[in-house]
C-alpha cells in the first residue's frame, strides 16, 4: 500500500506498549484483555509488557493480561507478537469489574 506507514513501538509513561500511526490515536476505551500466546516469553519481552501481568500455565502458554487503552494499541501489541514470531491462541476481554 503505497504511502502507508508501519507502526513503531514505544513504551510511554502513561501505557505500557503501544503502537502509534502518523500520532493519530483511537478514542480511549481502557478495557482490559488476556492475551495467550504460545511459549514462555523471555525476561526482555516482560519487561517490554510493563503494566501487563505475565504468567505461564504450565503448558506450555503465557497469559497476559492488562488494560489496553484503544484499539490501536491493541493492534500494536498483536502485531508486536506478530514481528516476533509468537503464535497467539487467543484475544479475550476481560471483566475488570468488582465481584
Amino acid at each position: 500500500m503505497a504511502g502507508a506507514t508501519s507502526p513503531h513501538y514505544s513504551s510511554q509513561p502513561d501505557g505500557p506498549v503501544e503502537a502509534v500511526r502518523d500520532g493519530w490515536e483511537a478514542p480511549v476505551d481502557n478495557s482490559v484483555f488476556e492475551v495467550v500466546v504460545q511459549g514462555t516469553l523471555g525476561a526482555d519481552l516482560i519487561a517490554a509488557l510493563d503494566g501487563y501481568t505475565v504468567s505461564a500455565d504450565g503448558r506450555g502458554r503465557s497469559r497476559i493480561v492488562g488494560p489496553v487503552r484503544d484499539q490501536v494499541r491493541l493492534i500494536g501489541l498483536l502485531s508486536m507478537f506478530d514481528d516476533l514470531h509468537i503464535e497467539v491462541i487467543s484475544v479475550n476481554p476481560v471483566d475488570a469489574s468488582p465481584q
